[in-house]
């Protein structure tokens, strides 16, 4: 009987194509790096030194805000009366000094009549006075009358200066209260509505309107976390170096 011959295992044949790929790829790149070697490699790459120099940069970024102007002042009556007529455009831009608003001049400029026929009454009271006390005094020197009615005509002096100087007074704050028949601007900036048509009967003191002033004006805005951040430590950076002013937003 035949002796049968041990069977060699067999190799798929996907695996034998697969060692033999691996192998000669092994053998490619021993034989590039090989070469490589030979050849003397690839030439090392230029290097540029560059020398750093400190400076300035403004760094600008967007941010939403809100404008607002540095003051807004209140535009009020002085006198009581009845307001006549608006002499500007609401929203309009108006300088320092300019007509605003006109109350009714009838009732101020009698007023002023009346306080300068009174200080003329104080005026001629004041003459008579004087005439009295020099008489008095002159009688007195020659003993001709008592020390009481010297004492009563220096009195009666005394009294009508004081009257005169109230008078005149009255006469000053007249003259106050017709010019404040016209309202004006007290600073530059712009007008905004009005508080109260013409024809309205307003008091002392009654709001007309506001100007807000707009030389210079704020700009209020918020910044993100992380910008805040960078800006505080640009800051604090600066500081360190002796140069604490910075031109950063916020």
């Amino acid at each position: 009987m035949p002796k049968q011959l041990p069977q060699r295992p067999t190799v798929p044949r996907g695996l034998l194509v697969a060692g033999l790929s691996s192998f000669l790829l092994l053998v490619g790149c021993s034989n590039d790096e090989s070469d490589g070697q030979q050849g003397g490699g690839t030439p090392p790459a230029a290097v540029v030194v560059e020398t750093a120099n400190t400076e300035d940069v403004s760094v600008r970024q967007d941010y939403a805000g809100r404008a607002r102007g540095a003051r807004e002042v209140e535009v009020r009556a002085r006198i009581q009366g009845i307001l006549e007529e608006r002499l500007y455009n609401e929203g309009q831009m108006v300088r320092e000094g300019d007509a605003l608003f006109r109350i009714d001049r009838k009732p101020a400029e009698a007023a002023l009549q009346r306080a300068r026929a009174q200080s003329q009454v104080a005026q001629a009271d004041l003459r008579q006075a004087e005439r009295e006390w020099n008489r008095i005094s002159s009688l007195f020197q020659r003993n001709a009358v008592s020390e009481r009615e010297r004492d009563s005509a220096q009195s009666a002096q005394e009294l009508a200066e004081a009257n005169l100087a109230v008078a005149n007074a009255g006469v000053s704050q007249a003259e106050l209260n017709l010019g404040y028949t016209e309202v004006t601007a007290p600073v530059r900036g712009v007008t905004s509505l009005e508080d109260f048509p013409e024809g309205s009967l307003i008091d002392t003191g009654t709001l007309l309107t506001t100007i807000v002033q707009l030389d210079p004006i704020h700009v209020r805005f918020a910044l993100p976390e992380n910008d805040a951040n960078i800006r505080r430590v640009a800051r604090e950076g600066m500081v360190g170096t002796g140069r604490s002013r910075m031109s950063l937003p916020g």
